[in-house]
């Protein structure tokens, strides 16, 4: 997750796990969206990104969409 540099997607993102009483581990906390999907295509775990990831289409990188949470998408 990224903090100083995406200070919004962040702060929506520890609001959602706030509401829902939920207190992540982060394994690494990155800034660099093409950074973040190159973990997640090397297997190395996933991520929350915003939904404008989607147009980056790497391959073996599937995005899904995040369902039951309240509020606009980021």
């Amino acid at each position: 997750m990224a903090t100083a540099e995406a200070r919004y997607s962040h702060e929506a993102l520890v609001g959602v796990f706030r509401r829902a009483e939920v207190v992540p581990r982060y394994g690494h906390q990155l800034s660099q969206l093409h950074t973040i999907l190159a973990l997640v295509r090397a297997e190395l775990g996933l991520a929350l990104v915003p939904r404008a990831a989607e147009t980056l289409k790497l391959d073996s990188v599937v995005p899904r969409p995040v369902t039951g949470v309240e509020g606009e998408p980021v």
